[in-house]
């Protein structure tokens, strides 16, 4: 009879109906995280989402200057074929010509405009088709970029990171189970 005694102490220190109702009626199950506190924790970071992470940010702009064709994406790519260009090409094409034997005429010919034409459209080709092959590479990475946040809710809804955890029976309960286990059920 402790126990009883023990809970009507209680009972009268109660200030609210609920702890009454809860020791009488008892508790009914939940659903309770068997995440640990740190897991809990990265958890709550996957849900603030990737989106406002400035590496992710960056990398997800440059690939779609990169897909949208912006010519800045493509600039420091370039830049060192365009000066090999001016610094070896031209130079080295100018020395051929210039070595012809025939002074300054031989720059101002169309053997060496035609040349260096010639040139310049191999670069722009090579260039082209440098930048097509970095958009088509580029492609599946944006989509992964694109899929990533979905990914992390995913990941963070994991379904193996809640348990049930049985409710607690109340004394009204537990006397009814006294009272059916020695036969007063009816």
């Amino acid at each position: 009879m402790g126990g009883l005694f023990d809970f009507l102490g209680k009972a009268n220190k109660s200030t609210g109906i609920d702890w009454f109702t809860k020791q009488m009626m008892g508790t009914g199950d939940k659903m309770q995280s068997t995440m640990a506190p740190w897991q809990q924790q990265m958890q709550q970071q996957y849900s603030k989402g990737i989106e406002n992470n400035q590496t992710y940010q960056g990398g997800n702009d440059f690939l779609q200057k990169l897909l949208g064709g912006d010519s800045s994406a493509f600039q420091n790519f370039e830049k060192p074929y365009q000066e090999r260009f001016e610094q070896e090409t031209v130079p080295g094409l100018t020395n051929l010509f210039s070595g012809m034997g025939t002074g300054g005429g031989a720059l101002s010919g169309s053997g060496f405009q035609n040349s260096l034409a010639q040139a310049g459209r191999g670069l722009q080709g090579d260039l082209a088709q440098m930048r097509s092959g970095m958009q088509m590479n580029a492609l599946p990475q944006a989509l992964n970029y694109a899929q990533q946040p979905f990914n992390n809710q995913l990941n963070g809804m994991n379904v193996n990171t809640m348990a049930n955890q049985p409710g607690q029976q109340g004394m009204l309960q537990q006397l009814l189970m006294a009272f059916a286990k020695m036969g007063f059920g009816g």
